[in-house]
């Protein structure tokens, strides 16, 4: 028997429209959505709430925590995966971002069907196993 865990994800967006696109999408490919939230603080609330497996998080955020902070601050607090989806490709921006080491980072616009790709062809976030012992 295959059963495969359906996966829960958060994501981390202040543009609406984005937002709204997003959480429509995935869900219609099967994901759990969690609510989404625009704010550093909103989600370290949701993901102590929600525990999703993965973190859609955009690098610009309202409020006193950056999308860089609060990778950070999931990553060392609640390991939970994450992935950087920004409109800003400067340089001292992608250094930051290639430090906090995500599983990956999306220049916008996206599309839900970036982050499905993304969790297919990583077997840890899917619920598959490339185990091989027989």
């Amino acid at each position: 028997m295959n059963a495969r865990k359906k996966i829960k994800i958060l994501i981390v967006e202040d543009e609406f429209i984005l937002t709204l696109e997003l959480k429509t999408g995935l869900e219609a490919m099967g994901f759990e959505v969690c609510a989404p939230v625009a704010s550093g603080r909103e989600a370290l609330e949701a993901v102590a709430g929600e525990r999703p497996d993965l973190a859609v998080i955009d690098v610009n955020l309202v409020g006193d925590m950056n999308g860089l902070e609060l990778a950070a601050e999931l990553k060392k607090s609640f390991a939970v995966p994450f992935i950087f989806i920004t409109g800003i490709a400067d340089e001292h921006t992608s250094a930051r971002i290639r430090e906090l080491e995500p599983l990956a980072s999306l220049i916008k616009p996206i599309h839900a069907r970036d982050i499905h790709d993304l969790i297919r062809d990583r077997p840890e976030l899917s619920g598959e196993s490339n185990d091989n012992d027989g």
